[in-house]
């Protein structure tokens, strides 16, 4: 398997790199003294706002606006003899920040000078229309033409600013294209409150009645009126969603809880699937534009199955198949049913194993009230409401499920076109975005990092530094009987070439009999008691730090083996700073050939997670790496 988020260095720049440290080496001018970085801005006059850009503004290494190839530097105003437009800067970022949501996402800012109002008009009219697109080319002049890039994207901020001289400093913020899929939103929806008999005005409504009739409810029935419940017992249906096509799955549940959570010692909720909010979201949606799809790929759309690590809020989310289950029916009655809530998401599909991201069940209480908040708490532009972005949505979704299933599905929605994910910036819309377990990555080939070179003759390094974020936490979790009691991931810091050995000293914990990884035991225990007694805060909150502990101690041994969470970053950061250089994507790996002894082990490796490029307008361009460590 070939994974998303273990991405090789590209060999095309890794080429180029080799070639510019043999031009050092040997000490070539062309190279060394007179390479000169170039970049142009134009307008394209493409846009999809109402108020249109206009082309033909150009600016940048002294091109004139749409005056043929005359290059001049002055023009006029009054008759007084003024300098053109003049490029300042202008900075191209392509950064994650850890999220890989915006991975693929360009950043442009550029700043620059007219010296005339007829020059400022027609900055206003091209570049300064939010909506409209520029595009940015770029490179090296002489021997480093080889290496050269390209950036479209559509402005979204501008400003500018009248000097004592009659001059204006204009500055402009773009985004590529690739990142305007975040901009969908949830348009005409509005929050669900208690007691609002205008319930139709939010999205989820319709999919809840949905979910009513598919068990032959009203729309004012609750899942209490649900035949056939009782203790831990879950009703599971389907039905086709009014005037969509879509086809739901639906479940409603009675959950035993202990007496004292709630007034009550039972709740009732209505669940449905993942995947049918997904395909009900697009139905929502332009039928030509992005799609938000599940990963059709069986490697990239599941999770280890770990029978012992489930949800630890079945409030909230449950997942299919024996993870789903709570309570030994065996023991007691209040699990005989909860112990069918799992098996009932994968009933018609071959073996009982089936992790699908489909499949996971939501609780529409939950959905509920995570849109509402979000909706009450967005941005009032122009007096209304700024509508709930379908991509924060979800992302507050996926981090739900990340915590209670103790980071082992972390989930992602990537765009991607052609069944690949956009490596480059001038991929246009429409787009699938692609939602997958984003810490699944290659199990095969180990990837080899680029390594730069810090001291040699041939180093094209122009800054490098390697920095740790530690905060007090961490150092508690790291203190030596913090370790020996497997409460902690910091023996990964201390140990980086394999795993902890917890063969002795470790309290609740013990060796596995063949890989001598360390066994969940306690798990299956902790999530049974759930469904034997009723569930609680403390129960819920005591299964999901041990599921979470289990999986930072164990991430790369046993069932999370063979590299497949490998995606443990670590808090040090390397950066390093470079000539400019096009190509090298998000989360390519790289090292220094300088490290304390430590982290030189072949497992350890920095991903990059930001790329920036800084042009000064008077030739210089560099390339700013910022990465984190991963073994």
């Amino acid at each position: 398997m070939s994974g998303m988020f273990d991405q090789p260095f590209d060999g095309d720049v890794a080429k180029e790199l080799d070639r510019r440290e043999g031009l050092l080496e040997t000490h070539n001018k062309s190279w060394n003294y007179d390479k000169y970085a170039h970049i142009t801005i134009r307008s394209t006059g493409k846009s999809e706002t109402v108020i249109k850009s206009e082309k033909g503004f150009v600016i940048g290494d002294g091109v004139a606006y749409n005056q043929g190839p005359h290059i001049g530097l002055y023009t006029s105003e009054g008759g007084v003899r003024k300098f053109k437009p003049v490029l300042k800067s202008c900075k191209i970022t392509n950064e994650g920040g850890g999220d890989y949501t915006d991975a693929y996402l360009y950043n442009v800012e550029f700043s620059f000078t007219v010296f005339t109002l007829a020059d400022l008009n027609r900055a206003e009219a091209s570049v300064m229309r939010v909506g409209g697109e520029i595009q940015l080319d770029f490179g090296w002049k002489g021997l480093g033409g080889v290496n050269a890039g390209s950036v479209t994207a559509n402005v979204f901020n501008y400003s500018f600013s009248m000097n004592e001289d009659g001059s204006f400093d204009c500055s402009v913020k773009a985004m590529s294209a690739a990142g305007l899929w975040s901009g969908d939103d949830l348009s005409g929806t509005k929050p669900t409150k208690d007691g609002d008999d205008e319930r139709e005005g939010n999205f989820l409504y319709d999919l809840e009645c949905a979910c009513r009739e598919s068990f032959g409810l009203t729309s004012d029935d609750g899942p209490d009126s649900v035949d056939g419940l009782g203790n831990n017992k879950l009703r599971v249906a389907t039905q086709r969603v009014s005037g969509t096509g879509i086809m739901g799955t639906f479940g409603a549940a009675e959950l035993i809880v202990e007496p004292g959570w709630f007034n009550d010692d039972e709740t009732y909720l209505f669940f449905t699937t993942l995947g049918t909010l997904i395909r009900y979201i697009n139905k929502m949606g332009d039928d030509e534009g992005n799609k938000y799809i599940v990963s059709e790929n069986d490697d990239l759309n599941t999770w280890p199955k770990i029978t012992e690590i489930g949800s630890c809020d079945p409030n909230i989310c449950f997942l299919p198949g024996a993870q789903g289950s709570y309570g030994d029916p065996d023991v007691s009655s209040n699990a005989a049913n909860f112990a069918e809530w799992g098996e009932l998401l994968v009933e018609g599909v071959t073996g009982d194993d089936k992790t699908d991201i489909d499949k996971i069940a939501l609780s529409f209480d939950y959905l509920t009230k995570t849109y509402n908040s979000m909706a009450d708490s967005s941005k009032v532009v122009g007096g209304f409401k700024s509508p709930v972005k379908i991509a924060e949505y979800l992302k507050a979704i996926f981090s739900k499920v990340d915590v209670l299933t103790g980071g082992l599905i972390t989930l992602a929605a990537i765009p991607m076109k052609g069944g690949k994910p956009l490596q480059t910036d001038n991929q246009k819309p429409p787009f699938n975005i692609t939602i997958m377990n984003k810490k699944l990555i290659s199990d095969g080939e180990k990837i080899k990092p680029y390594i730069f070179k810090t001291l040699e003759k041939r180093t094209i390094t122009k800054s490098v530094s390697l920095s740790s974020e530690f905060d007090s936490d961490y150092v508690l979790m790291a203190t030596k009987s913090n370790i020996e009691k497997g409460t902690s991931n910091g023996h990964f810091l201390l140990k980086p070439d394999g795993p902890y050995d917890a063969s002795e000293g470790n309290e609740g914990i013990e060796p596995g009999s063949k890989t001598g990884q360390v066994e969940p035991k306690g798990l299956l225990e902790l999530r049974n008691e759930i469904g034997d007694t009723g569930a609680s805060p403390q129960k819920l909150s005591a299964y999901g730090d041990a599921c979470r502990g289990w999986i930072q101690r164990n991430a790369r041994g046993g069932e999370l083996s063979g590299g497949r969470y490998g995606e443990i970053q670590y808090t040090l950061n390397l950066s390093v700073t470079i000539d400019g250089v096009w190509g090298i994507k998000f989360l390519s790996p790289i090292k220094i050939d300088r490290l304390p002894e430590v982290f030189q082990d072949p497992n350890v490796m920095f991903s990059v997670t930001a790329v920036n490029h800084e042009f000064d307008g008077q030739g210089g361009w560099d390339t700013s790496l910022e990465t984190v460590m991963r073994i």
